[in-house]
């Protein structure tokens, strides 16, 4: 565990400076949702969040989204929190339709297998506890299966005790793992599904009655009525990285005039995607040429030759479309299990969870791309014991000169900006840098984050590279902060192992 302190006092010591750096210039919003200011028992908290941004009309059932607890202190075995709704419900008779009468135990915790549920990894985890004590039996019983799952979501258990109420019983989580990486995975945490009927009367709230447990409590905006001019903040973000076949590289040598489709962006949300959703693709020193885009028989074919071919050769983005939309209006079921049905066996049979998309070329330098739909209950977590879902997008380019670089703009989606180089000229000695690496040396490091933050707190880029700037913005927003020197070290130091420094959008309201 040393190596763990030593690790916390360094992020102590950045977020000390970003909570200054933010005060000072300015950016109260920001420091409000990353401030954490206790409302229980033994000065514990949490950070909670939701996976999703939805939008009901007034009697629609919705069970795509989720809240996620991220303890700040130790959670003592079966604690108590309640969910109670306002202009909502618990609806017993909407949750049976959804579900094909399988009730509220259809949301039943399910992250290790649908057999290790909540009664039997808590009979498990007391024989190993009266033998070995709390700690040990935590690692017993979870780090193996969590490595396994690639997941860190720890067990609950639902009881509704009203229309509105909803009472959830939390497993225990010792002290020592509390906001530490468990499993080479990521924090401890609970993802807990929310199906409620929206009642009208405005957005829906949902007030957490954390009294004597270590969780947070408070009012959250849940969910946004059509047509309510109550305002309602949302939480946005996805890994971006660039992939080459059969390589580890994240960029390829190019001269100009040479065609390249090697290349991959893989996208990897963490909130929910909407049918849909569009984001545009930009090239610097390079181009979309059709004509370059050819098949084995050397004829230009030009994008339909990237079409999405993941699964079967006839599971099309608007064959998939049409199934799951017709799954949701015939059946009557969420978009949770239509995402299921249309996907689960084959994304187990073929091991892969690349999900749909469609390419459109705007111009020689943009292309547009279309995603299908992940509901929130799925976005970050492993599917068809395979993986985590993504998007794996083609980048077909042919180069104009100079290295080629390409841009994400997501405006109205749940996908975060990004930039990469993708092609280093032959000719060029300037080699690409990685994002976060803004000394150009050794990849990303912690003299990275010092820099970030000298040049945030007096705007020195001593020791920056050549194009060493454009690589400190690591985190969403306009501006360089101290939260990305933050992201850089937590990655130099192999904590996250992305820059999403993640913060919480939606705050109570008390």
């Amino acid at each position: 565990m040393k190596v763990k302190k030593i690790i916390g006092l360094g992020l102590s010591v950045i977020m000390t400076a970003i909570s200054c750096n933010l005060s000072f210039a300015g950016e109260v919003k920001l420091n409000e949702e990353i401030s954490v200011v206790s409302d229980s028992v033994d000065l514990a908290d949490s950070l909670n969040s939701f996976d999703r941004y939805i939008t009901v009309k007034d009697g629609e059932f919705n069970d795509s989204l989720s809240i996620v607890i991220q303890p700040m202190g130790e959670v003592e075995m079966d604690s108590r929190i309640t969910f109670e709704l306002e202009n909502g419900i618990f609806d017993e008779e909407a949750i049976d339709k959804a579900t094909s009468g399988a009730g509220l135990d259809y949301y039943s915790y399910k992250s290790l297998g649908k057999q290790e549920n909540y009664d039997y990894l808590k009979e498990e985890f007391k024989e190993y506890e009266a033998d070995m004590g709390l700690e040990i039996a935590f690692v017993q019983v979870f780090y193996e299966r969590m490595l396994a799952a690639r997941t860190v979501n720890l067990p609950y258990k639902l009881r509704k005790i009203s229309d509105r109420e909803m009472e959830v019983s939390l497993f225990a989580l010792p002290e020592v793992y509390v906001n530490e990486t468990f499993a080479g995975v990521s924090k401890p945490k609970y993802k807990i599904p929310l199906p409620f009927k929206a009642t009208g009367g405005g957005n829906v709230k949902m007030n957490i009655n954390s009294v004597n447990t270590s969780i947070r409590g408070g009012i959250y905006t849940i969910a946004k009525t059509e047509g309510s001019d109550e305002e309602y903040t949302y939480s946005t973000g996805s890994k971006n990285s660039v992939n080459i076949k059969d390589s580890l590289d994240e960029y390829v040598t190019v001269e100009k005039g040479i065609f390249n489709d090697s290349l991959c962006l893989i996208i990897e949300p963490k909130f929910q995607v909407e049918m849909d959703s569009e984001i545009i693709l930009k090239l610097e020193n390079g181009v979309f040429d059709e004509e370059d885009m050819k098949n084995t028989s050397g004829q230009s074919v030009g994008l339909s030759k990237y079409d999405y071919k993941a699964l079967e050769y006839y599971d099309s983005y608007d064959y998939l479309k049409n199934e799951f939309e017709r799954l949701i209006t015939d059946k009557e079921i969420t978009s949770g299990m239509a995402f299921e049905q249309v996907f689960y066996d084959k994304m187990y049979a073929y091991r892969t969870v690349d999900l749909p998309y469609k390419l459109r070329k705007i111009s020689d330098t943009e292309m547009e791309v279309t995603l299908f739909a992940l509901p929130g209950v799925y976005a970050g977590e492993r599917f068809a014991g395979v993986n985590k879902p993504i998007y794996r997008i083609p980048i077909p380019f042919t180069a104009t000169g100079g290295d080629v670089s390409v841009s994400l703009k997501t405006e109205g989606t749940s996908i975060s900006n990004s930039e990469h180089i993708i092609g280093k000229d032959a000719g060029s000695s300037v080699i690409p840098l990685e994002l976060g690496d803004v000394d150009g040396n050794d990849g990303v490091t912690a003299n990275d984050a010092s820099l970030v933050l000298n040049y945030v707190l007096r705007k020195d880029t001593k020791g920056f590279a050549e194009g060493g700037l454009d690589m400190a913005k690591v985190t969403n927003g306009n501006k360089i902060t101290a939260l990305d020197a933050a992201s850089i070290l937590m990655k130099a130091l192999d904590v996250t192992g992305d820059f999403v420094f993640e913060v919480e959008l939606n705050r109570p309201q008390y």
